[in-house]
């Protein structure tokens, strides 16, 4: 009995031995068609990549803080206003529905997105920092890019 365990024991290294050899003979990586591929390395496709850490600090440290400073003293019905076209420009076009659900979360917008809404949010304070204009700044770049 021990003797024939040995022989599967046997039989099955055998069988990975072959497959090694098998993976060690083919050389490169081939498409379906028989192209190879080939890295390409493109800074486009590289700062397409999302970091957790930046979008954080981007959001929190920069957007919201800058925000909060400065739309304080409105009323809370004047400050959800720019918000939600600040967070519909975020989200890409989403708005809320009847039920008041966006669909989307703003903190986890797309690195450029949030970039581009710290841009417009440092030209407004930079303007004076008056609330109007910077609804009218968000309310623009989503009439702009199709959002509402």
């Amino acid at each position: 009995m021990e003797n024939n365990q040995q022989d599967k024991k046997t039989a099955l290294e055998l069988e990975m031995e072959a497959l090694i050899q098998a993976s060690r003979a083919t050389s490169g990586h081939q498409l379906g068609l028989g192209e190879e591929v080939e890295r390409i390395v493109a800074s486009s496709i590289i700062g397409a990549v999302q970091s957790p850490e930046k979008a954080y600090d981007l959001y929190y440290k920069a957007l919201y803080s800058l925000l909060k400073t400065n739309l304080s003293n409105l009323p809370q019905a004047q400050r959800d206003m720019i918000y939600d076209q600040k967070n519909i420009f975020l989200t890409r076009g989403k708005v809320k529905d009847s039920r008041g659900i966006r669909g989307g979360d703003s903190r986890q917008a797309y690195l450029e997105d949030m970039e581009a809404a710290l841009e417009i949010v440092i030209d407004w304070v930079n303007e004076g920092a008056n609330p109007v204009n910077l609804y009218n700044a968000f309310r623009d770049k989503n009439r702009e890019l199709n959002y509402i």
